[in-house]
């Protein structure tokens, strides 16, 4: 199961928010961490209360944060 990435990064909310800035929103990114830790939790639970069923827990959100945070390393150039 994959958790939510970072909600206040995509351009809706950037454009919504314009204090933001460069940046991301916030408030929406930290909505985001909240339930990805409670799904981290259920995912845990899940898994110890159905013997025999695995599932598993892919955090995009860490992923995506790490792409907008360190784009060169990935090839992009925003020049």
């Amino acid at each position: 199961m994959t958790n939510v990435g970072p909600i206040g990064c995509i351009p809706i909310q950037r454009d919504m928010n314009p204090a933001a800035g460069d940046g991301c929103v916030t408030f929406p990114n930290q909505l985001a961490q909240s339930f990805n830790i409670q799904l981290k939790g259920l995912i845990a639970e899940l898994n110890s209360n159905l013997k025999g069923a695995m599932f598993v827990y892919a955090d995009v959100y860490n992923i995506l944060e790490d792409i907008l945070n360190n784009y060169e390393a990935y090839g992009v150039c925003l020049t």
